[in-house]
């Protein structure tokens, strides 16, 4: 019985041990390597003196799980990113690997990924704990970027842009909403009733499904998938009907629902002008649909 006892207290010993050196570092990934660098040459002159980071996507659709920051975050409990300084056209950013139960990693690896690029006017990280109401979708995108022991090199030259169309003057009631903007479509859809959905969004039959969540009574969002894994420039110029769903926090009690979603809200938008991809619509000039 005694053998037994030691037997059993030295394999907790040794499953306590085995569990802090797994989840004991989970917050900071602490290592000393160094990690990869990515380097971007040729931004143009209009962003000298701006910062650049990767957008909230990076790191989020990929494997392996890539960060980015100009300075090391593995020093801190909770890992801050920040943007690198844009000087004589050119930037540096360290890569790291966030890897599951163990942290951020020097990334030394190699792959080939796409790239997305914030450039903002201050240092502060892209990927901020809340995001509500502040645009980190991408501004910049290098569908086809390769790692090669974890080092890269971007030389800017026709990046994909996103478009962006915004919403102001929404009422308060569906502040912190999640919004699904429903591009080309002129009648209800069922389909758009299902939430909102990826970032960036995604075609169907030449309609354009984006989202994008509602602060201060604006919303933006950004067009540059055709679909998870294809980018694309979204430069449409002319006019498109725009359908826009909207959360009203009322529980439907059908099982299953058939037409419109009483969950939902919906707004229709006629003949919007879109130029170079980009357009800014008050909703007051909306409809109920």
């Amino acid at each position: 019985m005694k053998k037994n006892v030691v037997f059993m207290m030295g394999m907790l010993i040794i499953v306590i041990a085995f569990g802090f050196s797994v989840f004991g570092c989970a917050s900071t990934g602490n290592n000393k390597a160094e990690p990869g660098v990515l380097t971007i040459t040729g931004i143009p002159a209009e962003f000298e003196g701006k910062y650049i980071s990767f957008s909230f996507d990076m790191g989020a659709n990929y494997k392996p799980k890539l960060e980015a920051s100009a300075s090391d975050p593995r020093e801190l409990f909770v890992g801050r990113k920040t943007a690198a300084v844009i000087k004589d056209s050119t930037a540096s950013l360290m890569i790291f690997e966030d890897k599951p139960f163990i942290g951020l990693q020097a990334f030394t690896g190699s792959v080939t990924i796409p790239v997305e690029l914030c450039i903002r006017d201050t240092a502060d990280s892209m990927q901020a704990v809340s995001t509500v109401g502040r645009d980190v979708m991408p501004d910049f995108i290098f569908d086809s970027v390769t790692f090669e022991n974890g080092n890269a090199e971007i030389i800017w030259n026709n990046p994909i842009i996103p478009g962006v169309i915004t919403i102001t003057g929404i009422p308060s009631q569906y502040h912190e909403k999640s919004a699904t903007i429903v591009i080309g479509l002129n009648r209800y859809n069922p389909f758009i009733a299902s939430g909102t959905p990826g970032r960036g969004g995604y075609m169907s039959s030449d309609i354009i499904y984006i989202g994008g969540v509602i602060a201060q009574g604006n919303v933006t969002a950004k067009i540059y998938k055709q679909d998870r894994n294809n980018y694309m420039n979204y430069n449409f110029s002319g006019t498109k009907d725009i359908i826009v769903a909207i959360p009203n926090g009322k529980e439907s009690s059908a099982i299953v629902t058939i037409g419109a979603d009483p969950s939902y809200d919906y707004f229709i938008f006629r003949g919007v002008q879109i130029n170079n991809g980009e357009a800014a619509i008050n909703f007051n000039q909306g409809s109920v649909l």
